[in-house]
């Protein structure tokens, strides 16, 4: 029941649902006017996800990092609230033993699809812009919080679906080059792939 409003309606969002298993019955668990994405779970069980906050906010800039307790309750910004950067924060996983800190991949509203910059973001530091993140590659540099549409457009290396494995290590997807193809790497807080 919710449409894109810039497109008046004409395209789907998506909603989160949760489905038991065993009866196959299914309940929804958010209902924004625009899409929520992404989901995954904290080592709490609470459920992570990206929310397209429409109302009130600059469209371009207005995917924030959301968590809700597993039946759809007490929903909050985990990270992004009242922020500009980054503009969407696609596929965040918690690290593994690192709590507050997630790694996600950033880009722009019309950007490449869902494709961007690989960022770690450590929520005990900071929950707005530029704080408390730090970009792989670009080990001991501070991340400049550009507020851009187009963040990601040309940039390389380009990442998807990173895959926390511990606090220094992650599996991500990655074209390396604007020439290269697409493969899968081990990379590092080092630079290291």
């Amino acid at each position: 029941y919710q449409g894109l409003p810039c497109v008046f309606g004409s395209a789907p969002m998506v909603c989160l649902y949760r489905m038991k298993r065993s009866t196959r019955q299914i309940r929804q668990l958010t209902f924004e006017q625009d899409s929520d994405w992404c989901p995954s779970v904290l080592p709490d069980g609470r459920v992570m996800y990206l929310r397209w906050e429409y109302t009130d906010q600059s469209h371009a800039n207005s995917r924030i990092l959301f968590y809700m307790n597993p039946d759809g309750t007490d929903q909050r910004a985990l990270r992004g609230r009242g922020s500009w950067f980054p503009g969407s924060f696609f596929f965040a996983r918690p690290i593994p033993g690192a709590p507050g800190r997630v790694i996600g991949v950033a880009g722009g509203h019309h950007d490449v699809g869902r494709s961007g910059r690989l960022l770690i973001f450590d929520t005990n530091v900071g929950r707005h812009d530029g704080e408390g993140v730090c970009e792989i590659p670009g080990r001991d540099k501070p991340v400049e919080p550009i507020v851009r549409d187009g963040l990601t457009r040309g940039a390389c290396p380009q990442f998807l679906m990173p895959w926390p494995l511990s606090l220094h290590y992650h599996l991500v997807a990655a074209k390396r080059h604007p020439d290269s193809l697409w493969g899968i790497y081990l990379v590092d807080v080092f630079d290291n792939f």
